[in-house]
């Protein structure tokens, strides 16, 4: 073990090894501190530019957000009088054609009862001609 301690110290004190004392700086040190504060500081201010962007951001969604609900209310409550108006417009356009469709169909039924005869021709006629297969079917049996 003498052997090695002593080969590891003329490894050492070896001037192929180490480096002459003019070339070593002790100023590469506080160059590469000096260096790295600036950058340091550059990252902070971005790690702060960064949040600021951030919080902006979510302010500004927030803001937008509410501002979109409150169009939406606004209009929504517009477009709902609209639709109203719109349904009664076609409630009374439909009662309109309802009381006319049934008002024929009335005046038909008080000309049928009022003309039995011509109605029973009318309705034999029908059934003959016009349902011609149901005819020679009832014929038949």
């Amino acid at each position: 073990m003498a052997a090695i301690a002593e080969s590891s110290e003329a490894n050492v004190n070896s001037p192929s090894l180490s480096l002459p004392p003019e070339r070593v700086n002790h100023e590469d040190k506080s160059n590469t501190l000096g260096e790295a504060v600036p950058w340091i500081d550059n990252a902070v201010q971005q790690a702060q530019l960064a949040r600021k962007t951030a919080e902006d951001t979510f302010e500004n969604a927030i803001v937008v957000t509410k501002s979109r609900l409150n169009r939406i209310l606004t209009t929504s409550s517009a477009h709902f009088n609209q639709t109203l108006d719109t349904l009664q417009d076609l409630k009374s356009e439909y009662s309109v054609y309802e009381d006319l469709a049934f008002g024929k169909i009335k005046e038909g039924l008080l000309l049928a009862a009022s003309h039995p005869l011509a109605t029973t021709g009318a309705v034999l006629g029908v059934g003959v001609l016009g349902l011609k297969r149901k005819s020679i079917q009832v014929f038949r049996c």
